[in-house]
């Protein structure tokens, strides 16, 4: 009787965090799935890209294809690292602008 017990609470337990269960479930799902589209969408484009680029419809495994996917993608990582550095570079110069400022005034005093 007591086992009997004890696992009918361990299931009324089980039961009650369901629903969060289940909604951490669809969470991570719908995570999935945009995931997936996001992917889909990108491929789409980098296809159309291609067809622009070649003037006709060309497959995926192609090897043009993968070179043309390649250098698109060195060139998505050229133009972020190249980004990246600009921003650092304008961080750069404002940190020398405002010490440039503070010694202007520490001087003026």
């Amino acid at each position: 009787m007591l086992f009997i017990c004890s696992r009918e609470e361990y299931i009324d337990a089980q039961l009650k965090q369901m629903p969060k269960l289940i909604e951490k479930f669809h969470v991570k799902h719908q995570k999935h799935v945009d995931e997936e589209n996001e992917a889909k969408a990108k491929q789409e484009k980098l296809l159309d890209e291609a067809r622009d680029h070649f003037g006709y419809d060309i497959p995926m495994r192609d090897p043009r294809f993968m070179e043309f996917k390649e250098a698109k993608r060195v060139e998505e990582r050229d133009t972020k690292r190249k980004a990246r550095r600009e921003e650092k570079d304008a961080a750069s110069v404002q940190k020398m602008q405002d010490t440039k400022d503070k010694l202007k005034q520490q001087s003026a005093k």
